[in-house]
């Protein structure tokens, strides 16, 4: 009997693969050490099939012998046997090293598949000799090859070229996998489904539009048979994230949970939300998707602010490290509700960065599982502080197993400072945190940031803060609560109505976020009878009539995380 028992999750990175082998190898010479579960991306997700398929064989030596004999493939397919077999790939196929990607070996004559000169990728699957025996390995090549001196970890955005018979194709080569599965199976007297077959399909619309430069609706249902795919996979890994890219109109968040209003290029689908309705439309049963979530990737713009055109890439110094540096002043750290996700503004630098943390992370497992979805998968673990993002994404569905104290609640404050006045007092509360001690960050919203004081109350916490405010106007403020341990820090909003009514801001608020003009309508009336409500008690009802019709549109003219909005900003004027 084994003495442990463990469950694998293993990473990609390319040639890191290789490198994992070495550790598979040693823990498979354990006699008291045996595996659950394995699970993989990318290259992980070869690791895992290979010690699957020797441990099924042969136990734990079948499973060296197999990791080896896999290992000592990808390296004879490596460069430069690679200039070889390129000579030998079929017509029509043009090969240059610098672009491949992948080889698809056969059991009997290599053959090449290149991405340049408009080459189908999928084309091969259509050959039915090729398709009956394939195995897919990375194809690796000098620096000196590779454009930018960079080694790409997927396929190159330029040049990939497309065929009206990818569809069909790439059915053809599912329908294949299956069936050899099916028949392993069968010949193992093992249950079909005891064998899945799972794909990463892409979200972000705005990738490559065919000239390598500039970005244009991507439909995943163009390149792929959703509704077929739907039915012939066990699974679908749907990669929402890599939304805001370099082929991206204007500076926007990488992993959105929703849409926002203020995004001027008006597709429908860029975010992770409307990504799983499209995908449901086009067949995929809800079950079968699993929500992708980046731990550790950031998307950065040199801009003038969200969502506005951009000039450069990259987040530079504008970091999450150096943000919750409580010595820095010039990084602000905005929690934007429409979208369930915070980022990083740098007035000085004009550098915009999009990243996801602990709390934001959780909140979109929490939604997989609220919808239904067969659950979440990630890339990547590394950088992945204390384990906090790990057991945030696990805590909805598995609380009882995540070390972790329970989940504090943190509500953002409503004032009403004048300008060129000193304001003094709370910004944010905190209650059901166990921790003995909280830190703060307060994001003003005027382009100014400082600590914020953390106080005891009876009930938890108060987030304080001392602040003047120059000008007139309405400012979100996006208070920074930070927990010991990460998983349990959070981000929450306030608002400053400085000589403003709040009523007009959020007349706004419904009029840029309601894409239904008669529900619009309906929310403004409300708001208007409010304001002028003889006393508090008729307030309260009327704003109880607006929460309920906000909550009765959230998923339909309004997101939820809108409603999350304008709900927060109606409770707190019940009691004004």
């Amino acid at each position: 009997m084994p003495e442990c028992t463990i469950n694998l999750a293993l990473q990609g990175g390319g040639a890191l693969g290789a490198f994992t082998w070495g550790v598979l190898d040693r823990l498979l010479e354990e006699p008291g050490l045996a595996f659950e579960a394995i699970s993989g991306s990318s290259a992980g997700a070869m690791n895992a099939l290979a010690v699957a398929h020797g441990l099924a064989e042969a136990g734990p030596e079948g499973a060296k012998k197999t990791l080896e004999a896999f290992w000592t493939a990808v390296g004879s397919a490596s460069y430069p046997v690679q200039a070889t077999l390129a000579s030998e790939a079929p017509a029509g196929m043009m090969a240059t090293p610098s672009k491949f990607l992948l080889g698809l070996i056969p059991t009997q004559k290599p053959v090449l598949q290149s991405t340049r000169g408009g080459t189908s990728f999928w084309v091969t699957a259509g050959q039915a000799g090729v398709r009956s025996s394939v195995l897919t390995v990375p194809v690796t090549f000098p620096p000196e090859e590779v454009p930018n001196g960079e080694l790409l970890s997927g396929l190159p955005l330029p040049d990939i070229g497309a065929s009206p018979e990818d569809r069909h194709n790439l059915n053809l080569l599912v329908a294949e996998f299956r069936r050899q599965l099916n028949a392993y199976a069968d010949a193992h007297g093992r249950n079909h489904r005891d064998f899945l077959l799972t794909a990463a399909l892409p979200a972000g619309r705005w990738q490559d539009s065919g000239n390598g430069v500039t970005g244009a609706p991507f439909d995943a249902n163009t390149s792929f048979d959703l509704a077929t795919l739907g039915r012939t996979l066990d699974n679908i890994n749907l990669m929402t994230y890599d939304m805001g890219t370099g082929y991206s109109p204007v500076s926007m968040f990488n992993q959105p949970l929703y849409r926002h209003s203020d995004d001027p290029t008006g597709d429908p689908y860029n975010n992770a939300d409307d990504a799983v309705r499209y995908f449901i439309a086009h067949g995929v049963p809800r079950a079968k998707i699993s929500l992708g979530v980046e731990f550790t990737l950031s998307r950065g713009f040199g801009t003038t602010g969200l969502y506005q055109p951009w000039t450069s890439t990259g987040c530079g110094q504008t970091t999450a490290r150096n943000a919750l540096d409580p010595a820095n002043t010039s990084i602000l750290i905005n929690w934007d509700p429409q979208v369930q996700s915070q980022y990083l503004w740098n007035p000085s630098a004009q550098r915009m960065c999009s990243y996801e943390n602990a709390y934001s992370l959780e909140l979109r497992s929490d939604y997989a599982k609220q919808h239904g979805l067969s659950g979440i998968f990630t890339w990547e673990l590394s950088g992945d502080a204390s384990g906090s993002q790990l057991r945030a994404v696990a805590r909805p569905w598995e609380p009882a197993k995540v070390v972790a104290a329970p989940a504090p609640t943190v509500r953002g404050a409503t004032f009403y400072p004048h300008a060129g006045q000193s304001f003094s007092g709370a910004v944010a509360t905190v209650s059901g945190s166990s921790a003995g001690s909280l830190t703060a960050i307060i994001n003003w919203g005027d382009q100014t940031r400082s600590p914020g004081t953390v106080t005891p109350t009876a009930g938890g916490f108060a987030i304080s803060g001392d602040h003047t405010y120059s000008a007139a106007g309405a400012y979100r403020l996006t208070a920074t609560v930070i927990d010991p341990d990460p998983v349990n820090s959070r981000m929450v909003n306030g608002y400053a109505f400085v000589d403003s009514s709040p009523y007009a801001y959020v007349k706004g608020l419904v009029d840029a976020f309601s894409t239904n003009r008669v529900v619009a309508f309906g929310l403004d009336a409300l708001l208007t009878a409010a304001s002028r409500a003889p006393n508090r008690t008729a307030r309260a009802h009327i704003l109880d009539a607006f929460i309920q019709l906000t909550r009765v549109q959230t998923g339909k003219a309004i997101t939820p995380g809108q409603a999350e909005a304008l709900t927060q900003l109606a409770e707190s004027l019940r009691s004004t």
